[in-house]
C-alpha cells in the first residue's frame, strides 16, 4: 500500500501569560510529538490524499484510526460497564455515543490528563471534510446495550471489538478482535460474530464494542429525537407569500428491506430532493442542526426491529417546503426525489436521473445498496401511499 505523510499540528509557542493560551499551547505541542509517533508507527496517511486514494487505502486509513480510536479508549479507566450505561443514555443515536462524550465522562471521573488530551485531539478531526464536504465523528455502538446494562458480567475479560469496514447488508459474519492487554493492542478473533451471536453475547453478560463513524448531522439534530414516540421534524416557518404554498410531508413509513448491517445499528433514512416548478428545476435545501443550505436531509431512524417486524411509524418530516398550489402552477409541479440508507464513508457513489420536460438533473447519493424509494417511480406529485416492497409511506401536503 501506498503511504502519505501525516499532517502534523504546528507546535504553538506560547508568548503571553494568559493560562488559556498557555493550555492551548501545551495541548498543541503535545498533540504534535503524539501525531510524530502516529507518523512513526504507520508510514504516515496524509487525509488530503486518503480523499482520492483507492478504495484499500481508505480502508485502511479508517481501521486505522478506529484502532486508534479504542486503544485511547482503553487509557481512560473506564470500565465496560461505564460505557453501556453511557451508551444505553445516549439521545442521539441509539445506543452510540461519539469519542467526545466518552472523553467527557472521563474527565468527570477525574481520569483525564494533558496527555490523553493531545491524544484525543490528535484523534477527533480525523474524518473531518473527508467526503465531499461531510464531517464524521468517531464512534462508539454497543448492540444490546439495553439488555446488557443489567446482564453485563462485570468479571468478564472476553469482550469483543468490531472496527467497522464498508458497510454491507448482505454480511452477516464479522470477525472480531480481542484486546491483549499484555500486548496493548487489538488482536483478531479468528473467529465470527453474526446479528444472533451478539444477542447472546448480551444475554450471557458479554459486551460487543463497535466503533465506526458518525455523520455529525446526528451529533444530535434537536429536531430529530431518537427515543420515546414518534419523530417529528420542526421546519422553520415560511416567510409570508402571496401564493398559496405549503408543505410536503411523509407521514406513516414503514422500511422492509435491511439496507444496513447489524453492526452498524439503526438505519438512516434520507432524502435528496429537487423540485420542479414553472419551468424550473431546483434543488432543495435542508437546515439541520449542524448545516445550512445542505441538499441531504436524514429525516427518519429506523431500528433493526422495526425494519424486522416491518412496524409502521409515524415520521412527520417535512420533505419539501414552498409548494405553490395556486390553481395555475401546481398541476405541473413536480418534486424529484430519492429516498435512500446513507451509509458512511467510503461508500460507493450512485446516481439517480431525472427528465422533466427535456430538463435533466440527477442525485448523487453514497449507499452500500440501491434506494429505497425514487419519484421516478410515479408521475406527477404523489399524494397516496407508495408501496415497492422495500419501504411504504404516505406523502401528503399540508
Amino acid at each position: 500500500m501506498k503511504k502519505f505523510v501525516l499532517p502534523v499540528f504546528a507546535i504553538a509557542i506560547a508568548l503571553t501569560s494568559c493560562s488559556q493560551a498557555d493550555e492551548l499551547s501545551n495541548n498543541d505541542s503535545l498533540a504534535a510529538q503524539h501525531n510524530t509517533q502516529l507518523s512513526s508507527r504507520t508510514g504516515g496517511y496524509d487525509k488530503s490524499l486518503i480523499k482520492t486514494a483507492p478504495l484499500q487505502d481508505q480502508l485502511e486509513y479508517k481501521d486505522f484510526y478506529l484502532r486508534e480510536a479504542a486503544a485511547f479508549v482503553k487509557k481512560l479507566n473506564l470500565t465496560t460497564k461505564d460505557l453501556i450505561n453511557l451508551c444505553h443514555a445516549s439521545e442521539g443515536q441509539e445506543n452510540t455515543v461519539i469519542l467526545r462524550d466518552i472523553v467527557e465522562l472521563s474527565k468527570d471521573q477525574g481520569n483525564y490528563s494533558e496527555e490523553l488530551e493531545a491524544e484525543y485531539l490528535s484523534l477527533k478531526d480525523a474524518f473531518k471534510d473527508i467526503d465531499d464536504g461531510k464531517n464524521y465523528n468517531i464512534a462508539l455502538y454497543i448492540p444490546e446495550a439495553e439488555l446488557l446494562t443489567s446482564h453485563y458480567n462485570e468479571n468478564n475479560s472476553s469482550d469483543t471489538y468490531y472496527f467497522a469496514q464498508l458497510d454491507d447488508s448482505s454480511q452477516n459474519k464479522f470477525f472480531y478482535n480481542l484486546w491483549d492487554e499484555t500486548k496493548q493492542n487489538f488482536t483478531p478473533a479468528n473467529n465470527f460474530v453474526t446479528e444472533n451471536d451478539a444477542e447472546a453475547f448480551a444475554t450471557g453478560g458479554r459486551a460487543l464494542l463497535v466503533f465506526d463513524i458518525q455523520d455529525v448531522s446526528l451529533d444530535p439534530n434537536p429536531n430529530f429525537p431518537q427515543k420515546g414516540g414518534n419523530p417529528v421534524y420542526s421546519p422553520p416557518s415560511n416567510p409570508p407569500s402571496p401564493n398559496p404554498s405549503k408543505q410536503y410531508k411523509v407521514g406513516n413509513m414503514t422500511i422492509k428491506d435491511h439496507k444496513e448491517s447489524y453492526v452498524a445499528g439503526a438505519s438512516e433514512i434520507t432524502v435528496q430532493m429537487f423540485r420542479y416548478e414553472n419551468g424550473v428545476s431546483q434543488k432543495i435545501s435542508y437546515i439541520n442542526s449542524n448545516t445550512v443550505g445542505q441538499s441531504e436531509f436524514i429525516f427518519a431512524e429506523f431500528k433493526r426491529k422495526d425494519v424486522r417486524q416491518q412496524n409502521q411509524r409515524y415520521i412527520g418530516a417535512t420533505l419539501g417546503g414552498m409548494i405553490n398550489t395556486a390553481s395555475n402552477i401546481y398541476p405541473n409541479t413536480r418534486l424529484l426525489y430519492t429516498i435512500y440508507e446513507a451509509d458512511n464513508w467510503p461508500v460507493q457513489t450512485r446516481y439517480d436521473y431525472f427528465n422533466v420536460n427535456g430538463q435533466n438533473s440527477n442525485i448523487k447519493y453514497g449507499s452500500s445498496d440501491g434506494y429505497y424509494y425514487s419519484s421516478n417511480q410515479h408521475s406527477l406529485l404523489m399524494t397516496t401511499y407508495a408501496d415497492n416492497g422495500a419501504i411504504r409511506f404516505s406523502p401528503f401536503l399540508q
